[in-house]
């Protein structure tokens, strides 16, 4: 067990990342099998007319099956806090519940006493039938509910084939080869459940961190009153960002082309604000800032302050030119 431990816990012992995921996989296989290399020896030397082989067997696939429902669990509900606030919201937990009521529904029509007078010799390959229930509930209630789910979804299969229902059960060479092959069809199934919510908890935490960084970026711009749109450097396609219109007023909603954003300014400064964008959609320039007199639909005029900078793709062409747009306060006039 110290050896798996060590294994599983190297680096960072979580299951945000399939690298998490992988080491703890490999670490609760590794402790399976010398264990089991312990327990043979231990067996051929108590008792010498044991089948050793099936002892390795049932005891490698056990342990494993042990720690992949159990240390999953513990991992996923370390430092966890009950909290009014902040947890799985109601559409995702209803369509997980309705997941995993039908995978129990599935498990106890394949898995139950009549299987092989019910199915026949479907029996066998109606095993599989239960388990992409099982896999969308654990996806849906995210890591601390599916870790759950894993363990209570193999709970069952397990112990509806120790009573000797199911599949597993039909045909036995010797008591208790049942539990045996249904403890390695849970172990291939929890390995799966593991990596896959390994990389859903990975997309989920890189989408939760990309969301807060982008409402940290919208709102430094709106203190500093100024607005973000992207355009795509072939198609001139606009994409303004979050609040631009708090910065220049409905002019940005209307606004869906650079096309169109030229004809709102000013006949004077057209061309210059014209050739700038187009020095940096080429490439000729990385970056260029200039000043220019915007009217807007309602005729109100604006002295606009403009940054634009050019974004490359992986092949050096530019992808994207965006721009900051900062509203300059008014000349006062002399009378």
């Amino acid at each position: 067990m110290a050896l798996g431990a060590w294994v599983a816990t190297a680096g960072r012992h979580d299951l945000s990342s399939p690298a998490g995921a992988a080491r703890l996989i490999g670490g609760a296989l590794l402790a399976s099998v010398v264990g089991a290399t312990l327990a043979a020896l231990l067996w051929a030397w108590a008792r010498p007319g044991a089948d050793l082989a099936f002892e390795w067997r049932a005891w490698s696939l056990s342990t494993a099956v042990g720690l992949l429902l159990v240390a999953p669990l513990v991992v996923a509900y370390r430092g966890f806090r009950v909290r009014r606030s902040g947890g799985l919201p109601m559409a995702p937990f209803l369509g997980g519940a309705a997941a995993f009521v039908a995978f129990v529904l599935a498990v106890l029509l394949v898995f139950s006493g009549q299987a092989a007078q019910r199915w026949g010799g479907l029996a066998a390959t109606l095993a599989y039938l239960p388990m992409p229930f099982l896999l969308v509930a654990s996806l849906l209630w995210v890591l601390r509910g599916g870790t759950v789910a894993t363990l209570v979804g193999a709970l069952l299969i397990i112990g509806l084939t120790a009573q000797g229902g199911g599949p597993f059960a039909m045909t036995e060479g010797f008591a208790g080869e049942a539990v045996v092959e249904v403890q390695g069809f849970v172990l291939a199934w929890a390995v799966v459940l593991v990596l896959t919510q390994a990389l859903a908890e990975g997309r989920r935490s890189a989408l939760a961190t990309a969301r807060d960084w982008q409402l940290r970026y919208e709102r430094t711009l709106q203190a500093v009153g100024v607005a973000s749109v992207e355009y795509d450097a072939a198609s001139g396609r606009a994409t303004w960002g979050t609040g631009a219109e708090q910065v220049l007023g409905p002019v940005a909603g209307r606004v869906a082309t650079h096309r169109e954003w030229l004809d709102l300014v000013d006949a004077a400064d057209r061309g210059l604000v014209q050739a700038a964008w187009q020095a940096v959609a080429d490439g000729s320039r990385a970056a260029t800032e200039h000043g220019y007199t915007l009217r807007g639909p309602d005729g109100r005029m604006l002295h606009v302050h403009e940054r634009l900078a050019a974004v490359t793709g992986g092949d050096g062409r530019v992808e994207q030119v965006v721009a900051l747009l900062h509203v300059l306060p008014a000349e006062p006039r002399h009378g």
